[in-house]
């Protein structure tokens, strides 16, 4: 069963930003001045011109409406060039026609490819996998004997032929029956003794040679191969790497314990070797085999278990275990899974970070039961004695909340946040978006006095960070870089030299955004009459001349009122209220550009349900239409004079002055 998506992801403000500055741009005609630049004799502007006007229709196509682009793509004055058999240009404009839609094509693969979940790109792999075995079957006999000479397997490795190996190894013995013929030829115990430490073939073969990459995936395919065989199983075992492997794991235990100080330079694992030669891919064989409960014991009857258990306690390893961490399969509940716990929770501080962060990707790749064996062990590391890995397990704790199994684990746990202070309330809010998180929450007395916390303090603390990160990213100087923004509850220290791009800057999550997720949370706060006060603030104050504090607290009501309706559950709050509307009306008529700003932000936000988009285009704004009913948070208005047009009113020399732009 598909994991339930509980939020959608964050909003991204540069966004924002951009879809203003595009609706400025198509206001200041810069399509009909780049089409002109297209028709000049220097080809280096003409080039740039056409990849301007490639990019700006894809960014239209994502974040504005289609009112904006559908006059955009007819681009009437280039296609008039390209037709027009007597202009001069005819030649460059068909040319920049040819490469805008060559660009929209690649745009739309990059999103089929990313739209494509991991169950999707599984059944699209399977389906490869069956067409070459379906090649395998189709391959008559003599075809198949030709290709086997063809690999030319003798001692000597370096005359094999690769490109054959390759194609047998992924066609035609995917077949059980060709497997089995070959099994009774020496290819295949051949192609073992390659791999094998103790003949310095594929061992000895140094990392950054042409075809390192192909044979270490040759390698795992064969081991995939024998493991369906029971034949196989039985060359593998015996002549496959596997026992070597562990002596020398062995050997590297023994000389650290009797010979501490001595050099383990002749040593199959030795650090230098591992940088620089293929040895670190025998992890990767490892890897293989623990994808099966056979290749598993395989690795058992090796003692590769017995070496590796002890290969962790080793001091000044951090190197093989990082790489042992990487290349291990975790979806059985076999001894990889005791490994990477292990690691996590009593290595060095280097490796149990490094192990806390990999589990972020196991989260990512969805290995089998994750939510209930990952879960528990990441909220260990958020007592781990070091800081940094208590942020880590944090933060992908709180990207792993976003699917209901795993906060339902989590939650279950009861994990006690407290000694973490600021940094573990973002975690907190995750909990408020279910009943049961709820229901924890409440018992620890966390939501009453977290609400009013918000209520009289937060909220403002939380506009005043937004707005400094919005500056410090939209402030050019070159290289504009921002803290990361993680309000965990709060703030982050000021002080926090962590930086991300400006195209990364996020709404981070808001304590009354997370409360209205769950029904009980929506109780309690229309209980509270919170939202009440905070719509008739917007209406008594929203289009008045405000002092410093009281605009202050009309944008962190706003930023309330935005976090809120941004959820289907938020938004009948706005709506009950009648509250859009004034919103709006900020947006388009506040002289206080701030203000003026932040409404348009919120309004953004109101557009993430499609109830808040239908709302919305009473009031002339609207949202880009994305595919598979998409929203992405994107909202502008019909007309850009209706947010754009700015008047400013100034006193000079005792006479009112009022400039519109």
């Amino acid at each position: 069963m598909k994991p339930t998506i509980l939020t959608s992801t964050k909003t991204n403000i540069f966004n924002y930003y951009l879809s203003i500055l595009l609706m400025a741009f198509i206001e200041s005609n810069i399509f009909e001045v780049l089409i002109h630049l297209i028709q000049q004799d220097q080809k280096v502007i003409s080039s740039k011109a056409k990849v301007l006007i490639g990019e700006l229709l894809d960014l239209s196509n994502r974040l504005l409406p289609v009112d904006y682009i559908i006059d955009l793509h007819a681009l009437p004055k280039l296609f008039a060039i390209a037709v027009d058999f007597n202009d001069q240009q005819r030649h460059e404009a068909t040319e920049a026609i040819l490469h805008i839609d060559n660009l929209r094509k690649k745009k739309e693969k990059v999103v089929i490819v990313t739209t494509m979940d991991n169950k999707k790109i599984g059944r699209t792999q399977r389906q490869i996998e069956q067409v070459k075995l379906q090649m395998g079957m189709v391959m008559d006999d003599v075809h198949f004997r030709n290709l086997v000479n063809e690999t030319q397997y003798t001692k000597d490795f370096s005359k094999w032929n690769w490109s054959a190996i390759t194609e047998l190894v992924n066609g035609p013995l995917l077949n059980p029956k060709r497997l089995e013929e070959t099994l009774g030829s020496g290819l295949m115990k051949k192609l073992l003794l390659f791999y094998k430490p103790s003949n310095h073939q594929f061992s000895d073969i140094p990392l950054k040679t042409m075809n390192s990459t192909l044979y270490t995936e040759i390698g795992c395919n064969i081991m995939s191969l024998l493991m369906t065989n029971p034949e196989g199983v039985r060359l593998l075992t015996e002549c496959g790497p596997f026992k070597q492997i562990s002596e020398a794991l062995g050997e590297l235990t023994k000389a650290s314990t009797s010979f501490p100080n001595s050099e383990s330079s002749l040593n199959l694992f030795d650090e230098r070797k591992l940088k620089t030669t293929l040895t670190s891919e025998y992890f990767n064989f490892i890897g293989v085999m623990t994808k099966t409960m056979e290749g598993n014991k395989i690795l058992e009857r090796n003692q590769i278990w017995t070496e590796i258990y002890k290969v962790i306690n080793l001091k000044n390893r951090d190197d093989l275990l990082k790489i042992l961490i990487q290349s291990l399969d975790y979806n059985l509940d076999y001894h990889p899974r005791v490994i990477l716990i292990t690691i996590m929770t009593s290595g060095s501080r280097n490796i149990r970070l490094f192990a806390t962060k990999y589990m972020r990707q196991l989260l990512q790749e969805r290995v089998q039961d994750i939510s209930k064996w990952g879960m528990k062990y990441l909220v260990i590391q958020l007592y781990d004695i070091d800081l940094e890995v208590c942020k880590t397990a944090v933060r992908t704790l709180e990207e792993a909340c976003n699917y209901s199994e795993n906060l339902e684990s989590v939650v279950a746990l009861r994990p006690s946040l407290q000694h973490l202070g600021n940094i573990g309330n973002s975690l907190l809010l995750k909990f408020l978006t279910t009943s049961v998180g709820y229901n924890y929450l409440y018992e620890l007395g966390y939501i009453e006095k977290c609400l009013t916390q918000w209520y009289e303090k937060i909220n403002v603390l939380y506009t005043i960070q937004l707005e400094l990160a919005i500056e410090k990213a939209f402030s050019y100087n070159g290289n504009s870089q921002i803290s990361h923004l993680n309000i965990n509850g709060y703030c982050n220290d000021p002080k926090n030299r962590n930086t991300l791009p400006i195209e990364k800057l996020e709404i981070p999550p808001h304590f009354y955004g997370e409360l209205i997720k769950s029904k009980e949370g929506s109780d309690f706060l229309r209980e509270k009459g919170h939202f009440k006060e905070f719509a008739n603030y917007i209406r008594k104050y929203g289009m008045k001349n405000l002092n410093r504090k009281k605009l202050l607290k009309l944008k962190s009501i706003l930023w309330a009122v935005g976090n809120i309706g941004s959820s289907k559950s938020g938004i009948t709050f706005l709506l009950e209220e009648d509250i859009i509307k004034n919103i709006v009306e900020i947006a388009e008529k506040s002289k206080v550009l701030t203000l003026k700003g932040t409404s348009f932000y919120i309004i953004g936000m109101i557009s993430k349900t499609s109830t808040g988009i239908e709302k919305l285009e009473e009031y002339g704004w609207n949202s880009p239409y994305l595919p598979f009913g998409k929203l992405n948070g994107i909202c502008v208005p019909n007309h850009s004079s209706q947010f754009l047009n700015v008047i400013i009113i100034f006193s000079y020399m005792n006479n009112i002055i009022i400039l519109a732009f």
